[in-house]
């Protein structure tokens, strides 16, 4: 009899992602901020807007579980926790981050995942859509034998319209 231990990493990274997705974005919906944070679910540092030259708040991840020893965790996991962008369709958003225990990070936004995997550590860029609203970005942590571990960021774009024609 062949054991979920014996599948195909690749298959089985895909279903815990998937199966994690639904823990992340409970415990999304269940964080709050307090007032020694200054409410805005930061710590108060910024990071450079290359366009504008201003700065903004960068957006924190929060652990969603516990790892078990060995297994892979997403250390750390930095976007901006707003950006500007036209009233229409999607914006690139950077995420810094850093594993232990990973080989390969998958990024979901909104519960979809990005395209491609990338490295264990490092930075990459992910569509989000341009409306206004609050949006979940999951960093997944990827082990060699399947296993995951997740932390999230949320962000939020502000429309500013179409430029004028």
């Amino acid at each position: 009899m062949v054991t979920d231990r014996h599948r195909p990493v690749a298959r089985r990274g895909a279903t815990s992602i998937v199966g994690l997705l639904a823990l992340v974005l409970a415990a999304a919906g269940a964080c709050s901020t307090s007032a020694s944070d200054g409410g805005d679910g930061t710590d108060g540092s910024t990071a450079p807007r290359a366009a504008t030259g201003t700065s903004l708040p960068l957006a924190h991840a929060t652990a969603t579980t516990a790892p078990a020893p060995g297994a892979p965790v997403v250390l750390d996991a930095q976007a901006p926790a707003s950006v500007a962008c036209a009233a229409e369709g999607t914006t690139q958003v950077p995420i810094s981050y850093s594993t232990a225990d990973a080989t390969q990070v998958a990024v979901l936004v909104d519960g979809t995942q990005a395209p491609g995997l990338s490295g264990a550590d490092g930075e990459r860029t992910v569509d989000v859509p341009c409306d206004g609203r609050p949006h979940v970005l999951v960093v997944v942590a990827i082990g060699e034998d399947g296993t995951t571990g997740t932390q999230s960021i949320v962000v939020t774009t502000e429309s500013f319209g179409a430029p004028p024609g």
